[in-house]
């Protein structure tokens, strides 16, 4: 129902405010098997069964302006699984190519939000179709420059260990020569929030266009 509800709402916004709202979290199960003595041991990986998790957001995406003082992210556990994530605020940089790296020293001209965000909670667990709110409050400093400040929120899946299983039961194909190791990927989603104070627009023209002729045996 929660879901119905959220995802009805978005029916009246514009086509690209639902651009990536369902995000799906995979978490796949290997099996190493190993066979000969341990000495001269070859190692083959293979794929088991996928055990999926289903993760929902809404917004995908935060921005502050003007007087807002306050946001909420909504998340809703869409799978069959028990769930955790941990919440934390991240800065990344992005490439001209449109790849994300993090950011521990900012470049001159860089303005980061993480300083002027603060949520609550801090770690989430849901349980099938169970659904939590993220509260963001903003707090801007009286002599803050006017500019554009952006972070992202990073929510990490964490491991259940309480639903470890042995090597054996998961994998009973297993030879009496053969090694068995279990990998789990713990992925997890970000979104970005943006602060932007004070004037903000701007505007960009093009000048002295031209068409190069690509050199003699080279690409254009």
């Amino acid at each position: 129902n929660r879901s119905r509800t959220i995802f009805s709402s978005i029916l009246g916004l514009p086509p690209h405010a639902t651009d990536g709202c369902r995000l799906r979290l995979r978490r796949r199960q290997f099996s190493l098997k190993s066979c000969g003595s341990l000495l001269g041991a070859c190692f083959m990986l293979s794929v088991a069964s996928p055990a999926y998790a289903d993760l929902m957001l809404f917004p995908t995406r935060i921005v502050f302006e003007k007087n807002q003082r306050a946001a909420q992210l909504e998340l809703i556990n869409n799978g069959q699984e028990r769930t955790t994530y941990r919440v934390k605020l991240v800065n990344r940089r992005m490439g001209e190519t449109g790849e994300f790296s993090a950011v521990e020293t900012p470049l001159p001209g860089e303005q980061f939000a993480d300083a002027l965000l603060s949520y609550s909670p801090r770690q989430v667990t849901l349980g099938p179709d169970q659904s939590q709110t993220i509260r963001i409050l903003l707090r801007k400093p009286g002599n803050l420059p006017a500019g554009e400040y952006r972070s992202h929120l990073q929510l990490d899946l964490v491991p259940e260990t309480s639903a470890a299983t042995s090597i054996e039961a998961s994998a009973p194909k297993l030879g009496p020569d053969e090694i068995g190791v279990q990998l789990k990927a713990l992925i997890g989603v970000s979104i970005p929030i943006i602060v932007r104070h004070g004037d903000t627009e701007a505007k960009v023209t093009l000048s002295g266009l031209e068409l190069l002729q690509p050199a003699a045996g080279k690409a254009p």
